[in-house]
């Protein structure tokens, strides 16, 4: 029984240092060359390319 007990612990223990390990410390940065406000279309719309003049 004193073997599950330890065996549970270090399973939640590795579980909890898994997702500490993920995710973002710090705020989320939005992109520069976009408005980061929403709503928005996904995927952004591709620019036309310039016309050519001859």
């Amino acid at each position: 029984m004193m073997a599950r007990k330890i065996v549970l612990v270090l399973l939640l223990v590795a579980v909890c240092a898994g997702m500490s390990a993920c995710g973002r410390k710090n705020k989320p940065l939005a992109p520069e060359d976009v408005d980061p406000k929403y709503p928005r279309t996904y995927p952004a719309p591709v620019p036309a390319p310039a016309p050519t003049i001859k």
